[in-house]
């Protein structure tokens, strides 16, 4: 997922991550999709981007959060983390 959507080339980093998961002992085939997700307005959000990519991927859940939702997915973020 490319929060920044700025058509970057990534498969130096494919292939990095694929080397190191060989590396590891982790053989089989891997395919990868070039997927795009909400679009990041800023350039301070990448984690809180990435994070909610990654909770929204793991529980299944559509991918429809945009740059305004991320000051309340931050305060959510803070709630679940530091209570």
């Amino acid at each position: 997922y490319d929060s920044m959507q700025a058509g970057f080339q990534y498969m130096n980093f494919v292939k990095s991550i694929k080397d190191f998961l060989n590396h590891a002992g982790i053989t089989r085939k891997f395919k990868t999709n070039y997927v795009k997700g909400p679009h990041q307005n800023s350039g301070t959000d990448c984690g809180v981007f990435v994070s909610e990519y990654a909770k929204r991927f793991i529980l299944n859940e559509p991918l429809d959060f945009t740059q305004e939702d991320i000051h309340e997915i931050r305060v959510n973020m803070k709630n679940i983390l530091k209570p």
